[in-house]
Protein backbone atom coordinates (compact mmCIF):
# COMPACT_ATOMS: atom_id res chain seq x y z
CA UNK A 1 0.00 0.00 0.00
CA UNK A 2 1.30 3.45 -0.89
CA UNK A 3 1.82 5.96 1.87
CA UNK A 4 -0.18 9.21 1.87
CA UNK A 5 2.86 11.54 1.57
CA UNK A 6 3.93 9.67 -1.57
CA UNK A 7 0.43 9.93 -3.03
CA UNK A 8 0.17 13.66 -2.28
CA UNK A 9 3.61 14.25 -3.81
CA UNK A 10 2.62 12.22 -6.88
CA UNK A 11 -0.58 14.23 -7.36
CA UNK A 12 1.29 17.51 -6.94
CA UNK A 13 3.84 16.44 -9.55
CA UNK A 14 1.02 15.39 -11.88
CA UNK A 15 -0.71 18.78 -11.55
CA UNK A 16 2.56 20.67 -12.06
CA UNK A 17 3.38 18.63 -15.16
CA UNK A 18 -0.11 19.28 -16.52
CA UNK A 19 0.30 23.00 -15.89
CA UNK A 20 3.47 23.11 -17.97
CA UNK A 21 1.94 21.05 -20.75
CA UNK A 22 -1.05 23.33 -21.32
CA UNK A 23 -3.43 21.48 -18.98
CA UNK A 24 -3.81 18.57 -21.37
CA UNK A 25 -2.15 15.21 -21.56
CA UNK A 26 -2.65 12.33 -23.92
CA UNK A 27 -1.97 9.80 -21.17
CA UNK A 28 -4.11 9.05 -18.16
CA UNK A 29 -2.53 8.52 -14.76
CA UNK A 30 -3.92 5.93 -12.38
CA UNK A 31 -3.51 6.55 -8.67
CA UNK A 32 -4.75 5.08 -5.42
CA UNK A 33 -6.03 7.89 -3.23
CA UNK A 34 -8.18 7.55 -0.13
CA UNK A 35 -8.58 11.34 0.19
CA UNK A 36 -10.49 11.55 -3.09
CA UNK A 37 -12.75 8.51 -2.71
CA UNK A 38 -13.63 7.50 0.85
CA UNK A 39 -13.26 3.78 0.16
CA UNK A 40 -9.92 2.60 -1.11
CA UNK A 41 -10.58 2.61 -4.78
CA UNK A 42 -8.45 3.07 -7.83
CA UNK A 43 -9.18 6.38 -9.54
CA UNK A 44 -8.03 7.86 -12.81
CA UNK A 45 -7.27 11.55 -13.26
CA UNK A 46 -8.69 12.29 -16.71
CA UNK A 47 -7.50 14.77 -19.33
CA UNK A 48 -10.00 17.26 -17.90
CA UNK A 49 -7.84 19.27 -15.49
CA UNK A 50 -8.04 23.07 -15.26
CA UNK A 51 -6.44 25.76 -13.14
CA UNK A 52 -7.84 29.04 -11.81
CA UNK A 53 -8.52 30.94 -8.60
CA UNK A 54 -11.60 29.43 -6.95
CA UNK A 55 -11.29 30.82 -3.43
CA UNK A 56 -10.22 34.42 -4.08
CA UNK A 57 -6.67 34.10 -2.70
CA UNK A 58 -5.07 35.04 -6.02
CA UNK A 59 -3.50 31.61 -6.56
CA UNK A 60 -4.50 29.01 -9.13
CA UNK A 61 -6.45 26.12 -7.66
CA UNK A 62 -7.15 22.86 -9.52
CA UNK A 63 -10.42 21.37 -10.72
CA UNK A 64 -10.19 17.89 -12.19
CA UNK A 65 -12.52 15.15 -13.37
CA UNK A 66 -11.64 11.82 -11.80
CA UNK A 67 -13.15 8.41 -12.48
CA UNK A 68 -13.31 5.50 -10.04
CA UNK A 69 -12.77 1.92 -11.10
CA UNK A 70 -16.58 1.52 -10.96
CA UNK A 71 -17.01 4.28 -13.62
CA UNK A 72 -18.21 6.85 -11.06
CA UNK A 73 -17.29 10.38 -12.18
CA UNK A 74 -16.35 13.11 -9.70
CA UNK A 75 -15.44 16.78 -9.90
CA UNK A 76 -12.45 17.14 -7.57
CA UNK A 77 -11.08 20.47 -6.30
CA UNK A 78 -7.67 21.07 -4.73
CA UNK A 79 -6.28 24.31 -3.32
CA UNK A 80 -2.83 25.45 -4.32
CA UNK A 81 -0.83 26.12 -1.16
CA UNK A 82 2.79 25.97 -2.31
CA UNK A 83 4.57 23.67 -2.04
CA UNK A 84 1.47 21.42 -1.73
CA UNK A 85 -1.91 20.82 -3.32
CA UNK A 86 -4.49 20.36 -0.54
CA UNK A 87 -7.61 18.41 -1.45
CA UNK A 88 -10.68 20.55 -0.66
CA UNK A 89 -13.78 18.71 -1.83
CA UNK A 90 -15.37 16.59 -4.52
CA UNK A 91 -18.82 16.22 -6.03
CA UNK A 92 -20.31 13.08 -7.54
CA UNK A 93 -21.31 13.73 -11.16
CA UNK A 94 -22.76 10.41 -12.27
CA UNK A 95 -22.03 6.98 -13.67
CA UNK A 96 -20.80 6.44 -17.23
CA UNK A 97 -21.29 10.03 -18.34
CA UNK A 98 -19.38 11.86 -21.08
CA UNK A 99 -17.39 14.96 -20.16
CA UNK A 100 -17.19 17.51 -22.98
CA UNK A 101 -15.44 20.49 -21.39
CA UNK A 102 -14.40 22.03 -18.10
CA UNK A 103 -13.16 25.58 -17.46
CA UNK A 104 -12.71 28.08 -14.66
CA UNK A 105 -14.04 31.56 -15.41
CA UNK A 106 -14.15 34.34 -12.80
CA UNK A 107 -13.88 31.88 -9.90
CA UNK A 108 -16.58 29.52 -11.15
CA UNK A 109 -16.23 26.05 -12.68
CA UNK A 110 -18.16 25.50 -15.90
CA UNK A 111 -18.70 21.83 -16.70
CA UNK A 112 -20.27 20.58 -19.93
CA UNK A 113 -21.23 16.90 -20.01
CA UNK A 114 -23.62 14.46 -21.63
CA UNK A 115 -26.07 12.61 -19.38
CA UNK A 116 -28.54 10.16 -20.99
CA UNK A 117 -27.74 11.59 -24.47
CA UNK A 118 -28.55 15.16 -23.32
CA UNK A 119 -25.82 17.79 -23.19
CA UNK A 120 -25.98 19.85 -19.98
CA UNK A 121 -23.88 22.64 -18.51
CA UNK A 122 -23.42 22.97 -14.76
CA UNK A 123 -21.79 25.93 -13.02
CA UNK A 124 -20.12 25.33 -9.65
CA UNK A 125 -18.81 27.76 -7.08
CA UNK A 126 -16.61 26.98 -4.08
CA UNK A 127 -18.21 28.21 -0.84
CA UNK A 128 -16.90 27.30 2.63
CA UNK A 129 -14.82 24.50 1.07
CA UNK A 130 -17.91 22.94 -0.54
CA UNK A 131 -18.87 22.79 -4.20
CA UNK A 132 -22.21 24.49 -4.76
CA UNK A 133 -23.98 23.97 -8.10
CA UNK A 134 -25.43 27.38 -8.95
CA UNK A 135 -26.74 26.62 -12.43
Amino acid sequence: MLRKPFIITFILCLFISLAFSGCKTSEQSTITQTKIIETESEVTVTDFVVFGDLNGNGKDDTAAIIVSDENHYYLDVSENKPPNQDHITKDFLGIEIEIKNISIIEGEISLVMVINNIEVTFIYKLEDNRLIRIE
